[in-house]
């Protein structure tokens, strides 16, 4: 008859899941984030304590597996005469400073028993890095009507180039037609503003718009008139 031995040992130690998906599955986080990892083992031995630790690691010239974060936790494991199933997680933030897809994780069990280690599971986290606060710059001039001699209900073609950086985001034109001399602008007619996207950008990156606006039967015939366009982003 087997008996508890005298000293534990851990088998089967393997990460099951981080956050919402298992391996070989990718994880993409960000600086700042914290990842659950759940792993699960089957113990042999004496009632004990021990401690379970993950870590979050990338190859480095001088390791080829150099931690960056970790995390652990106190564990409590039942003397098990015929082997207990245990399950236990720990929580990693992620830490800034890194970015890239070569990220892994590994854990361990260790404490008054025999040491025990999972494999390096390799390229399963992500570390995206943090768009800038989102921003527009406008050159002069950024937005530009065809100009011409235009019969009411015409269409005049436009075009607009920008600058954005920041956040995949949603923003809005506003085109308007006013009187006065520049700097003066005495609007006229606004048309409804029209919807834009800004894909992420890491730093300044060029954009470009282009359309065409109808002139409102509204306007006075033979009256110039002068275009304005604002740009703005959905989180201003």
């Amino acid at each position: 008859i087997k008996g508890v031995p005298a000293v534990g040992e851990c088998s089967n130690l393997k990460i099951t899941s981080y956050d919402s998906v298992s391996p070989p599955s990718v994880l993409e986080v960000s600086p700042g984030d914290t990842i659950r990892v759940t792993s699960e083992f089957d113990y042999f031995g004496p009632a004990t304590t021990g401690k379970l630790y993950t870590a979050l690691w990338h190859p480095s010239w001088y390791d080829p597996h150099d931690e960056i974060a970790h995390g652990e936790k106190s564990i409590t494991l039942p003397e098990s005469p015929e082997g207990n199933h245990i399950t236990g997680y720990v929580d990693i933030k992620v830490p800034s400073g890194f970015a890239g897809t070569d990220f892994g994780l590994y854990t361990k069990v260790t404490g008054a028993l025999k040491d025990a280690m999972s494999p390096y599971y390799d390229n399963i986290i992500a570390i995206v890095g943090v768009p800038p606060a989102s921003d527009l710059a406008l050159p002069d001039p950024g937005f530009e009507a065809e100009p011409g001699t235009y019969d009411l209900g015409d269409s005049v073609p436009w075009t607009m180039v920008y600058q954005y950086k920041g956040k995949a985001q949603g923003g809005w034109l506003t085109i308007s037609l006013g009187t006065g001399a520049y700097p003066s602008f005495f609007t006229k007619h606004t048309f409804p503003r029209v919807s834009v996207s800004f894909d992420e950008a890491m730093a300044w990156t060029p954009g470009s718009l282009s359309g065409s606006f109808t002139l409102p039967t509204t306007l006075e015939p033979g009256q110039t008139y002068n275009v304005r366009a604002k740009l703005e982003t959905a989180d201003g």
